[in-house]
């Protein structure tokens, strides 16, 4: 079992830098270009998209603009201050296939979270224990973390939350603004959540 958890561990370090190939292309695309890497330490920017196929919103082009802008205006934001960036797509759908195509049709992330509703392992920590966070779709949660080596690998920082950004209007606004940082939007009114 060791020699298994020892590759892992390199595997991740091996994975995890700031290329600069990698990620000099985005400005090239008029869409996020998948590049995320990461030396084994630094500060990374997160930037992590909620939506589902039960979201109206979520499929016009009006979100699709709003969101590609803001994601773009916060990778520019991470190269500029020297940071790694990591956009998170997820899908809280219950059936995990629906979810894929959601997020196969929402654009490419570095990272992707499908199934189990607004139960899964990315709505419970950023949107549900995140005060600042409205539980709704469609939502954007942006925190940095900072990442070192310890004695068992990688060390990871609390998340240090930046941003959370509910409802159409308030993304497409918030995304017009060049994607501010920090940036709480003020509550969606009743029945938001």
């Amino acid at each position: 079992m060791r020699p298994l958890i020892c590759s892992l561990v390199v595997l991740a370090l091996a994975t995890l830098a700031p290329s600069a190939s990698a990620q000099e292309t985005v400005s090239d695309s008029s869409w996020y270009q998948p590049g995320y890497e990461m030396s084994g330490e630094g500060t990374e920017l997160v930037a992590v998209y909620f939506g589902g196929s039960t979201c109206g919103w979520c499929y016009t082009d009006e979100a699709r603009e709003a969101v590609r802008a803001a994601v773009l205006a916060l990778q520019d934001r991470a190269r500029a201050e020297g940071k790694a960036f990591a956009y998170v797509g997820v899908a809280n759908d219950w059936d995990i296939e629906v979810g894929l195509d959601f997020l196969k049709a929402s654009g490419p992330f570095d990272e992707i979270i499908v199934g189990r509703n607004w139960y899964n392992h990315a709505a419970a920590p950023h949107l549900f224990m995140n005060p600042d966070a409205i539980p709704a779709l469609p939502t954007v949660v942006v925190y940095e973390q900072d990442v070192t080596s310890g004695d068992r690998g990688l060390v990871f920082s609390g998340e240090r939350y930046l941003a959370a950004v509910s409802g159409g209007p308030a993304l497409a606004e918030w995304a017009a603004d060049g994607a501010p940082l920090p940036h709480v939007a003020p509550e969606m009114g009743p029945g938001a959540r």
